[in-house]
């Protein structure tokens, strides 16, 4: 598991298109810390942001 950040925003709206799992925009990830899962090197998971 590792933190996604901005860097990581197009493998993230790349991933909800495949999943459509409902909306996320480019700016999303500054709602809040979003943790992903790579398999591969490639973006399989992205649980919604974590709060603290």
């Amino acid at each position: 598991m590792e933190v996604l950040g901005p860097s990581d925003v197009a493998e993230i709206l790349d991933l909800i298109g495949r999943t459509r799992p409902g909306p996320y925009l480019p700016r999303t990830i500054e709602m809040g810390t979003y943790l992903g899962f790579r398999v591969d090197g490639e973006l399989e998971a992205a649980p919604p942001p974590v709060s603290g």
